[in-house]
């Protein structure tokens, strides 16, 4: 009569286990989103990843496939648009002869100019 010899498993002892998940990642900046301070990240099946990428992560399909990052697309449409959508120009807070602005769609685009030059005013 032979005695029977049992592993037990993984799970009863501890250590590590492989699981599988789904990560979000931009095609252009390559950053898992869970870098990004409170996002989800991990997901148990591609279609949970999908429902929360396209809905709450922001996340974008362009016309040549690739799925890009809420900044990444802002950052996209503008450069595929010609323009930046520039908010007002404020004072800046070091110089009174100068004034900034910004895309406010990508938050690039940063622009500055001497008022003392004729510039200034709010637009």
């Amino acid at each position: 009569m032979s005695e029977e010899t049992t592993t037990p498993a993984v799970d009863e002892l501890g250590g590590l286990l492989a699981v599988t998940c789904w990560v979000m990642l931009c095609a252009a900046c390559r950053i898992d989103w869970a870098d990004e301070p409170e996002t989800r990240s991990h997901f148990d099946t591609a279609e949970q990843a999908e429902i929360y990428l396209f809905g709450d992560g922001g996340f974008t399909t362009r016309e040549d496939g690739r799925v890009l990052c809420p900044g990444c697309s802002a950052r996209a449409d503008c450069a595929e648009d010609g323009y930046h959508r520039y908010l007002p120009w404020w004072p800046s807070p070091d110089d009174p002869e100068i004034e900034w602005r910004q895309c406010g769609h990508c938050g690039g685009g940063f622009e500055d100019r001497l008022t003392a030059l004729g510039g200034g005013g709010r637009r």
